[in-house]
């Protein structure tokens, strides 16, 4: 196809996105946690610009918790996370067209990357809506299933088919 990375690779061979089999799950726990106070610090910066820029330029909403500007900014950093990842997620599908079975479902450094970045999201706006009172019940309960989720699939390799298709 169009890159090497499509081979099949053992999972944890990524920089910073690495865990192995052999870890416990509270090292893959602190490698999500890591990532997701990162995203926090985009998240946040993401409320900044709503906050400095993006409001003012905005019709205001009939519904007065839009217009606050942690809930317009939680709205722009899933938007950063969706283009980001979305691409990520598709390059690495676009990349797996015919490839046999033991590339389909090994490790993957796109995917890896895409996983642990998406996960990772999920934790941090889970707590942050939480924290900021705008997470709904079906919000918690969609945000509990993609963490479980990205949690099973990382515990097993990242597997490029299951973990892109998510």
């Amino acid at each position: 196809m169009w890159t090497d990375f499509a081979l099949p690779q053992d999972c944890g061979l990524v920089p910073f996105f690495a865990t192995s089999p052999e870890d416990t799950p509270l090292q893959v726990a602190w490698l999500f946690v890591a990532y997701a106070c990162a995203w926090a610090a985009v998240w946040y910066a993401c409320c900044l610009v709503a906050k400095y820029w993006l409001l003012s330029r905005l019709p205001p909403s009939h519904v007065a918790s839009e217009n606050r500007a942690v809930y317009t900014g939680q709205k722009l950093a899933a938007l950063l996370k969706v283009a980001v990842l979305s691409g990520l997620a598709n390059f690495g599908l676009l990349d797996l067209i015919g490839q046999p079975p033991p590339v389909l479902y090994g490790g993957y450094v796109v995917i890896e990357v895409a996983g642990v970045l998406f996960t990772s999201f999920e934790i941090a706006d889970l707590v942050l809506c939480s924290v900021h009172r705008f997470l709904g019940f079906e919000d918690a309960i969609h945000h509990s299933i993609h963490i479980a989720l990205g949690w099973l699939i990382r515990a097993n390799c990242a597997p490029a088919l299951t973990a892109s298709v998510l």
